[in-house]
């Protein structure tokens, strides 16, 4: 997913050492998609009316591997976004589990803790993918569930 400098194929240490941050990397995902839908299309237009002139031949076009890998690079963040946020929920819901000694533990009368958590981070996963994706859903109300 990076690449160092000068053709390295190796991460750098200095991004591989970062921590995640989800909003940064939807924040990529928007960058990707905007450089897809809009930015390489204009900077191909301004590049064909400096290059070819009045000539009229359509010989520069936006060239299909930049944008197949702009949106390929583009997904691979989403998915990876989706694989930590999923992983988190897990992470909850195992250590949850774990912690109890269910020969002991009395029948549960209400929903433990840990729903609420795992209800409460999907709410803003939810609410980051909106924000940041341009999701054009109306915002969400507490009252309607």
């Amino acid at each position: 997913l990076c690449r160092g400098y000068a053709g390295e194929t190796e991460p750098s240490k200095d991004v591989a050492e970062l921590d995640w941050c989800g909003v940064f990397a939807l924040a990529l995902v928007r960058v990707g998609r905007h450089l897809e839908v809009k930015a390489i299309n204009k900077v191909w237009c301004v590049a064909k009316d400096l290059f070819e002139g009045d000539s009229g031949t359509s010989e520069l076009q936006p060239n299909a591997t930049v944008l197949k890998a702009t949106r390929h690079a583009s997904q691979l963040v989403i998915t990876h976004y989706a694989t930590m946020s999923g992983q988190r929920l897990a992470h909850f819901l195992r250590n949850s589990v774990q912690s109890r000694n269910w020969m002991t533990v009395r029948e549960a009368q209400e929903p433990r803790k840990v729903v609420e958590m795992v209800l409460r981070e999907v709410r803003a996963f939810d609410s980051q993918l909106a924000k940041l994706l341009g999701d054009p859903r109306k915002p969400k109300t507490g009252g309607d569930r």
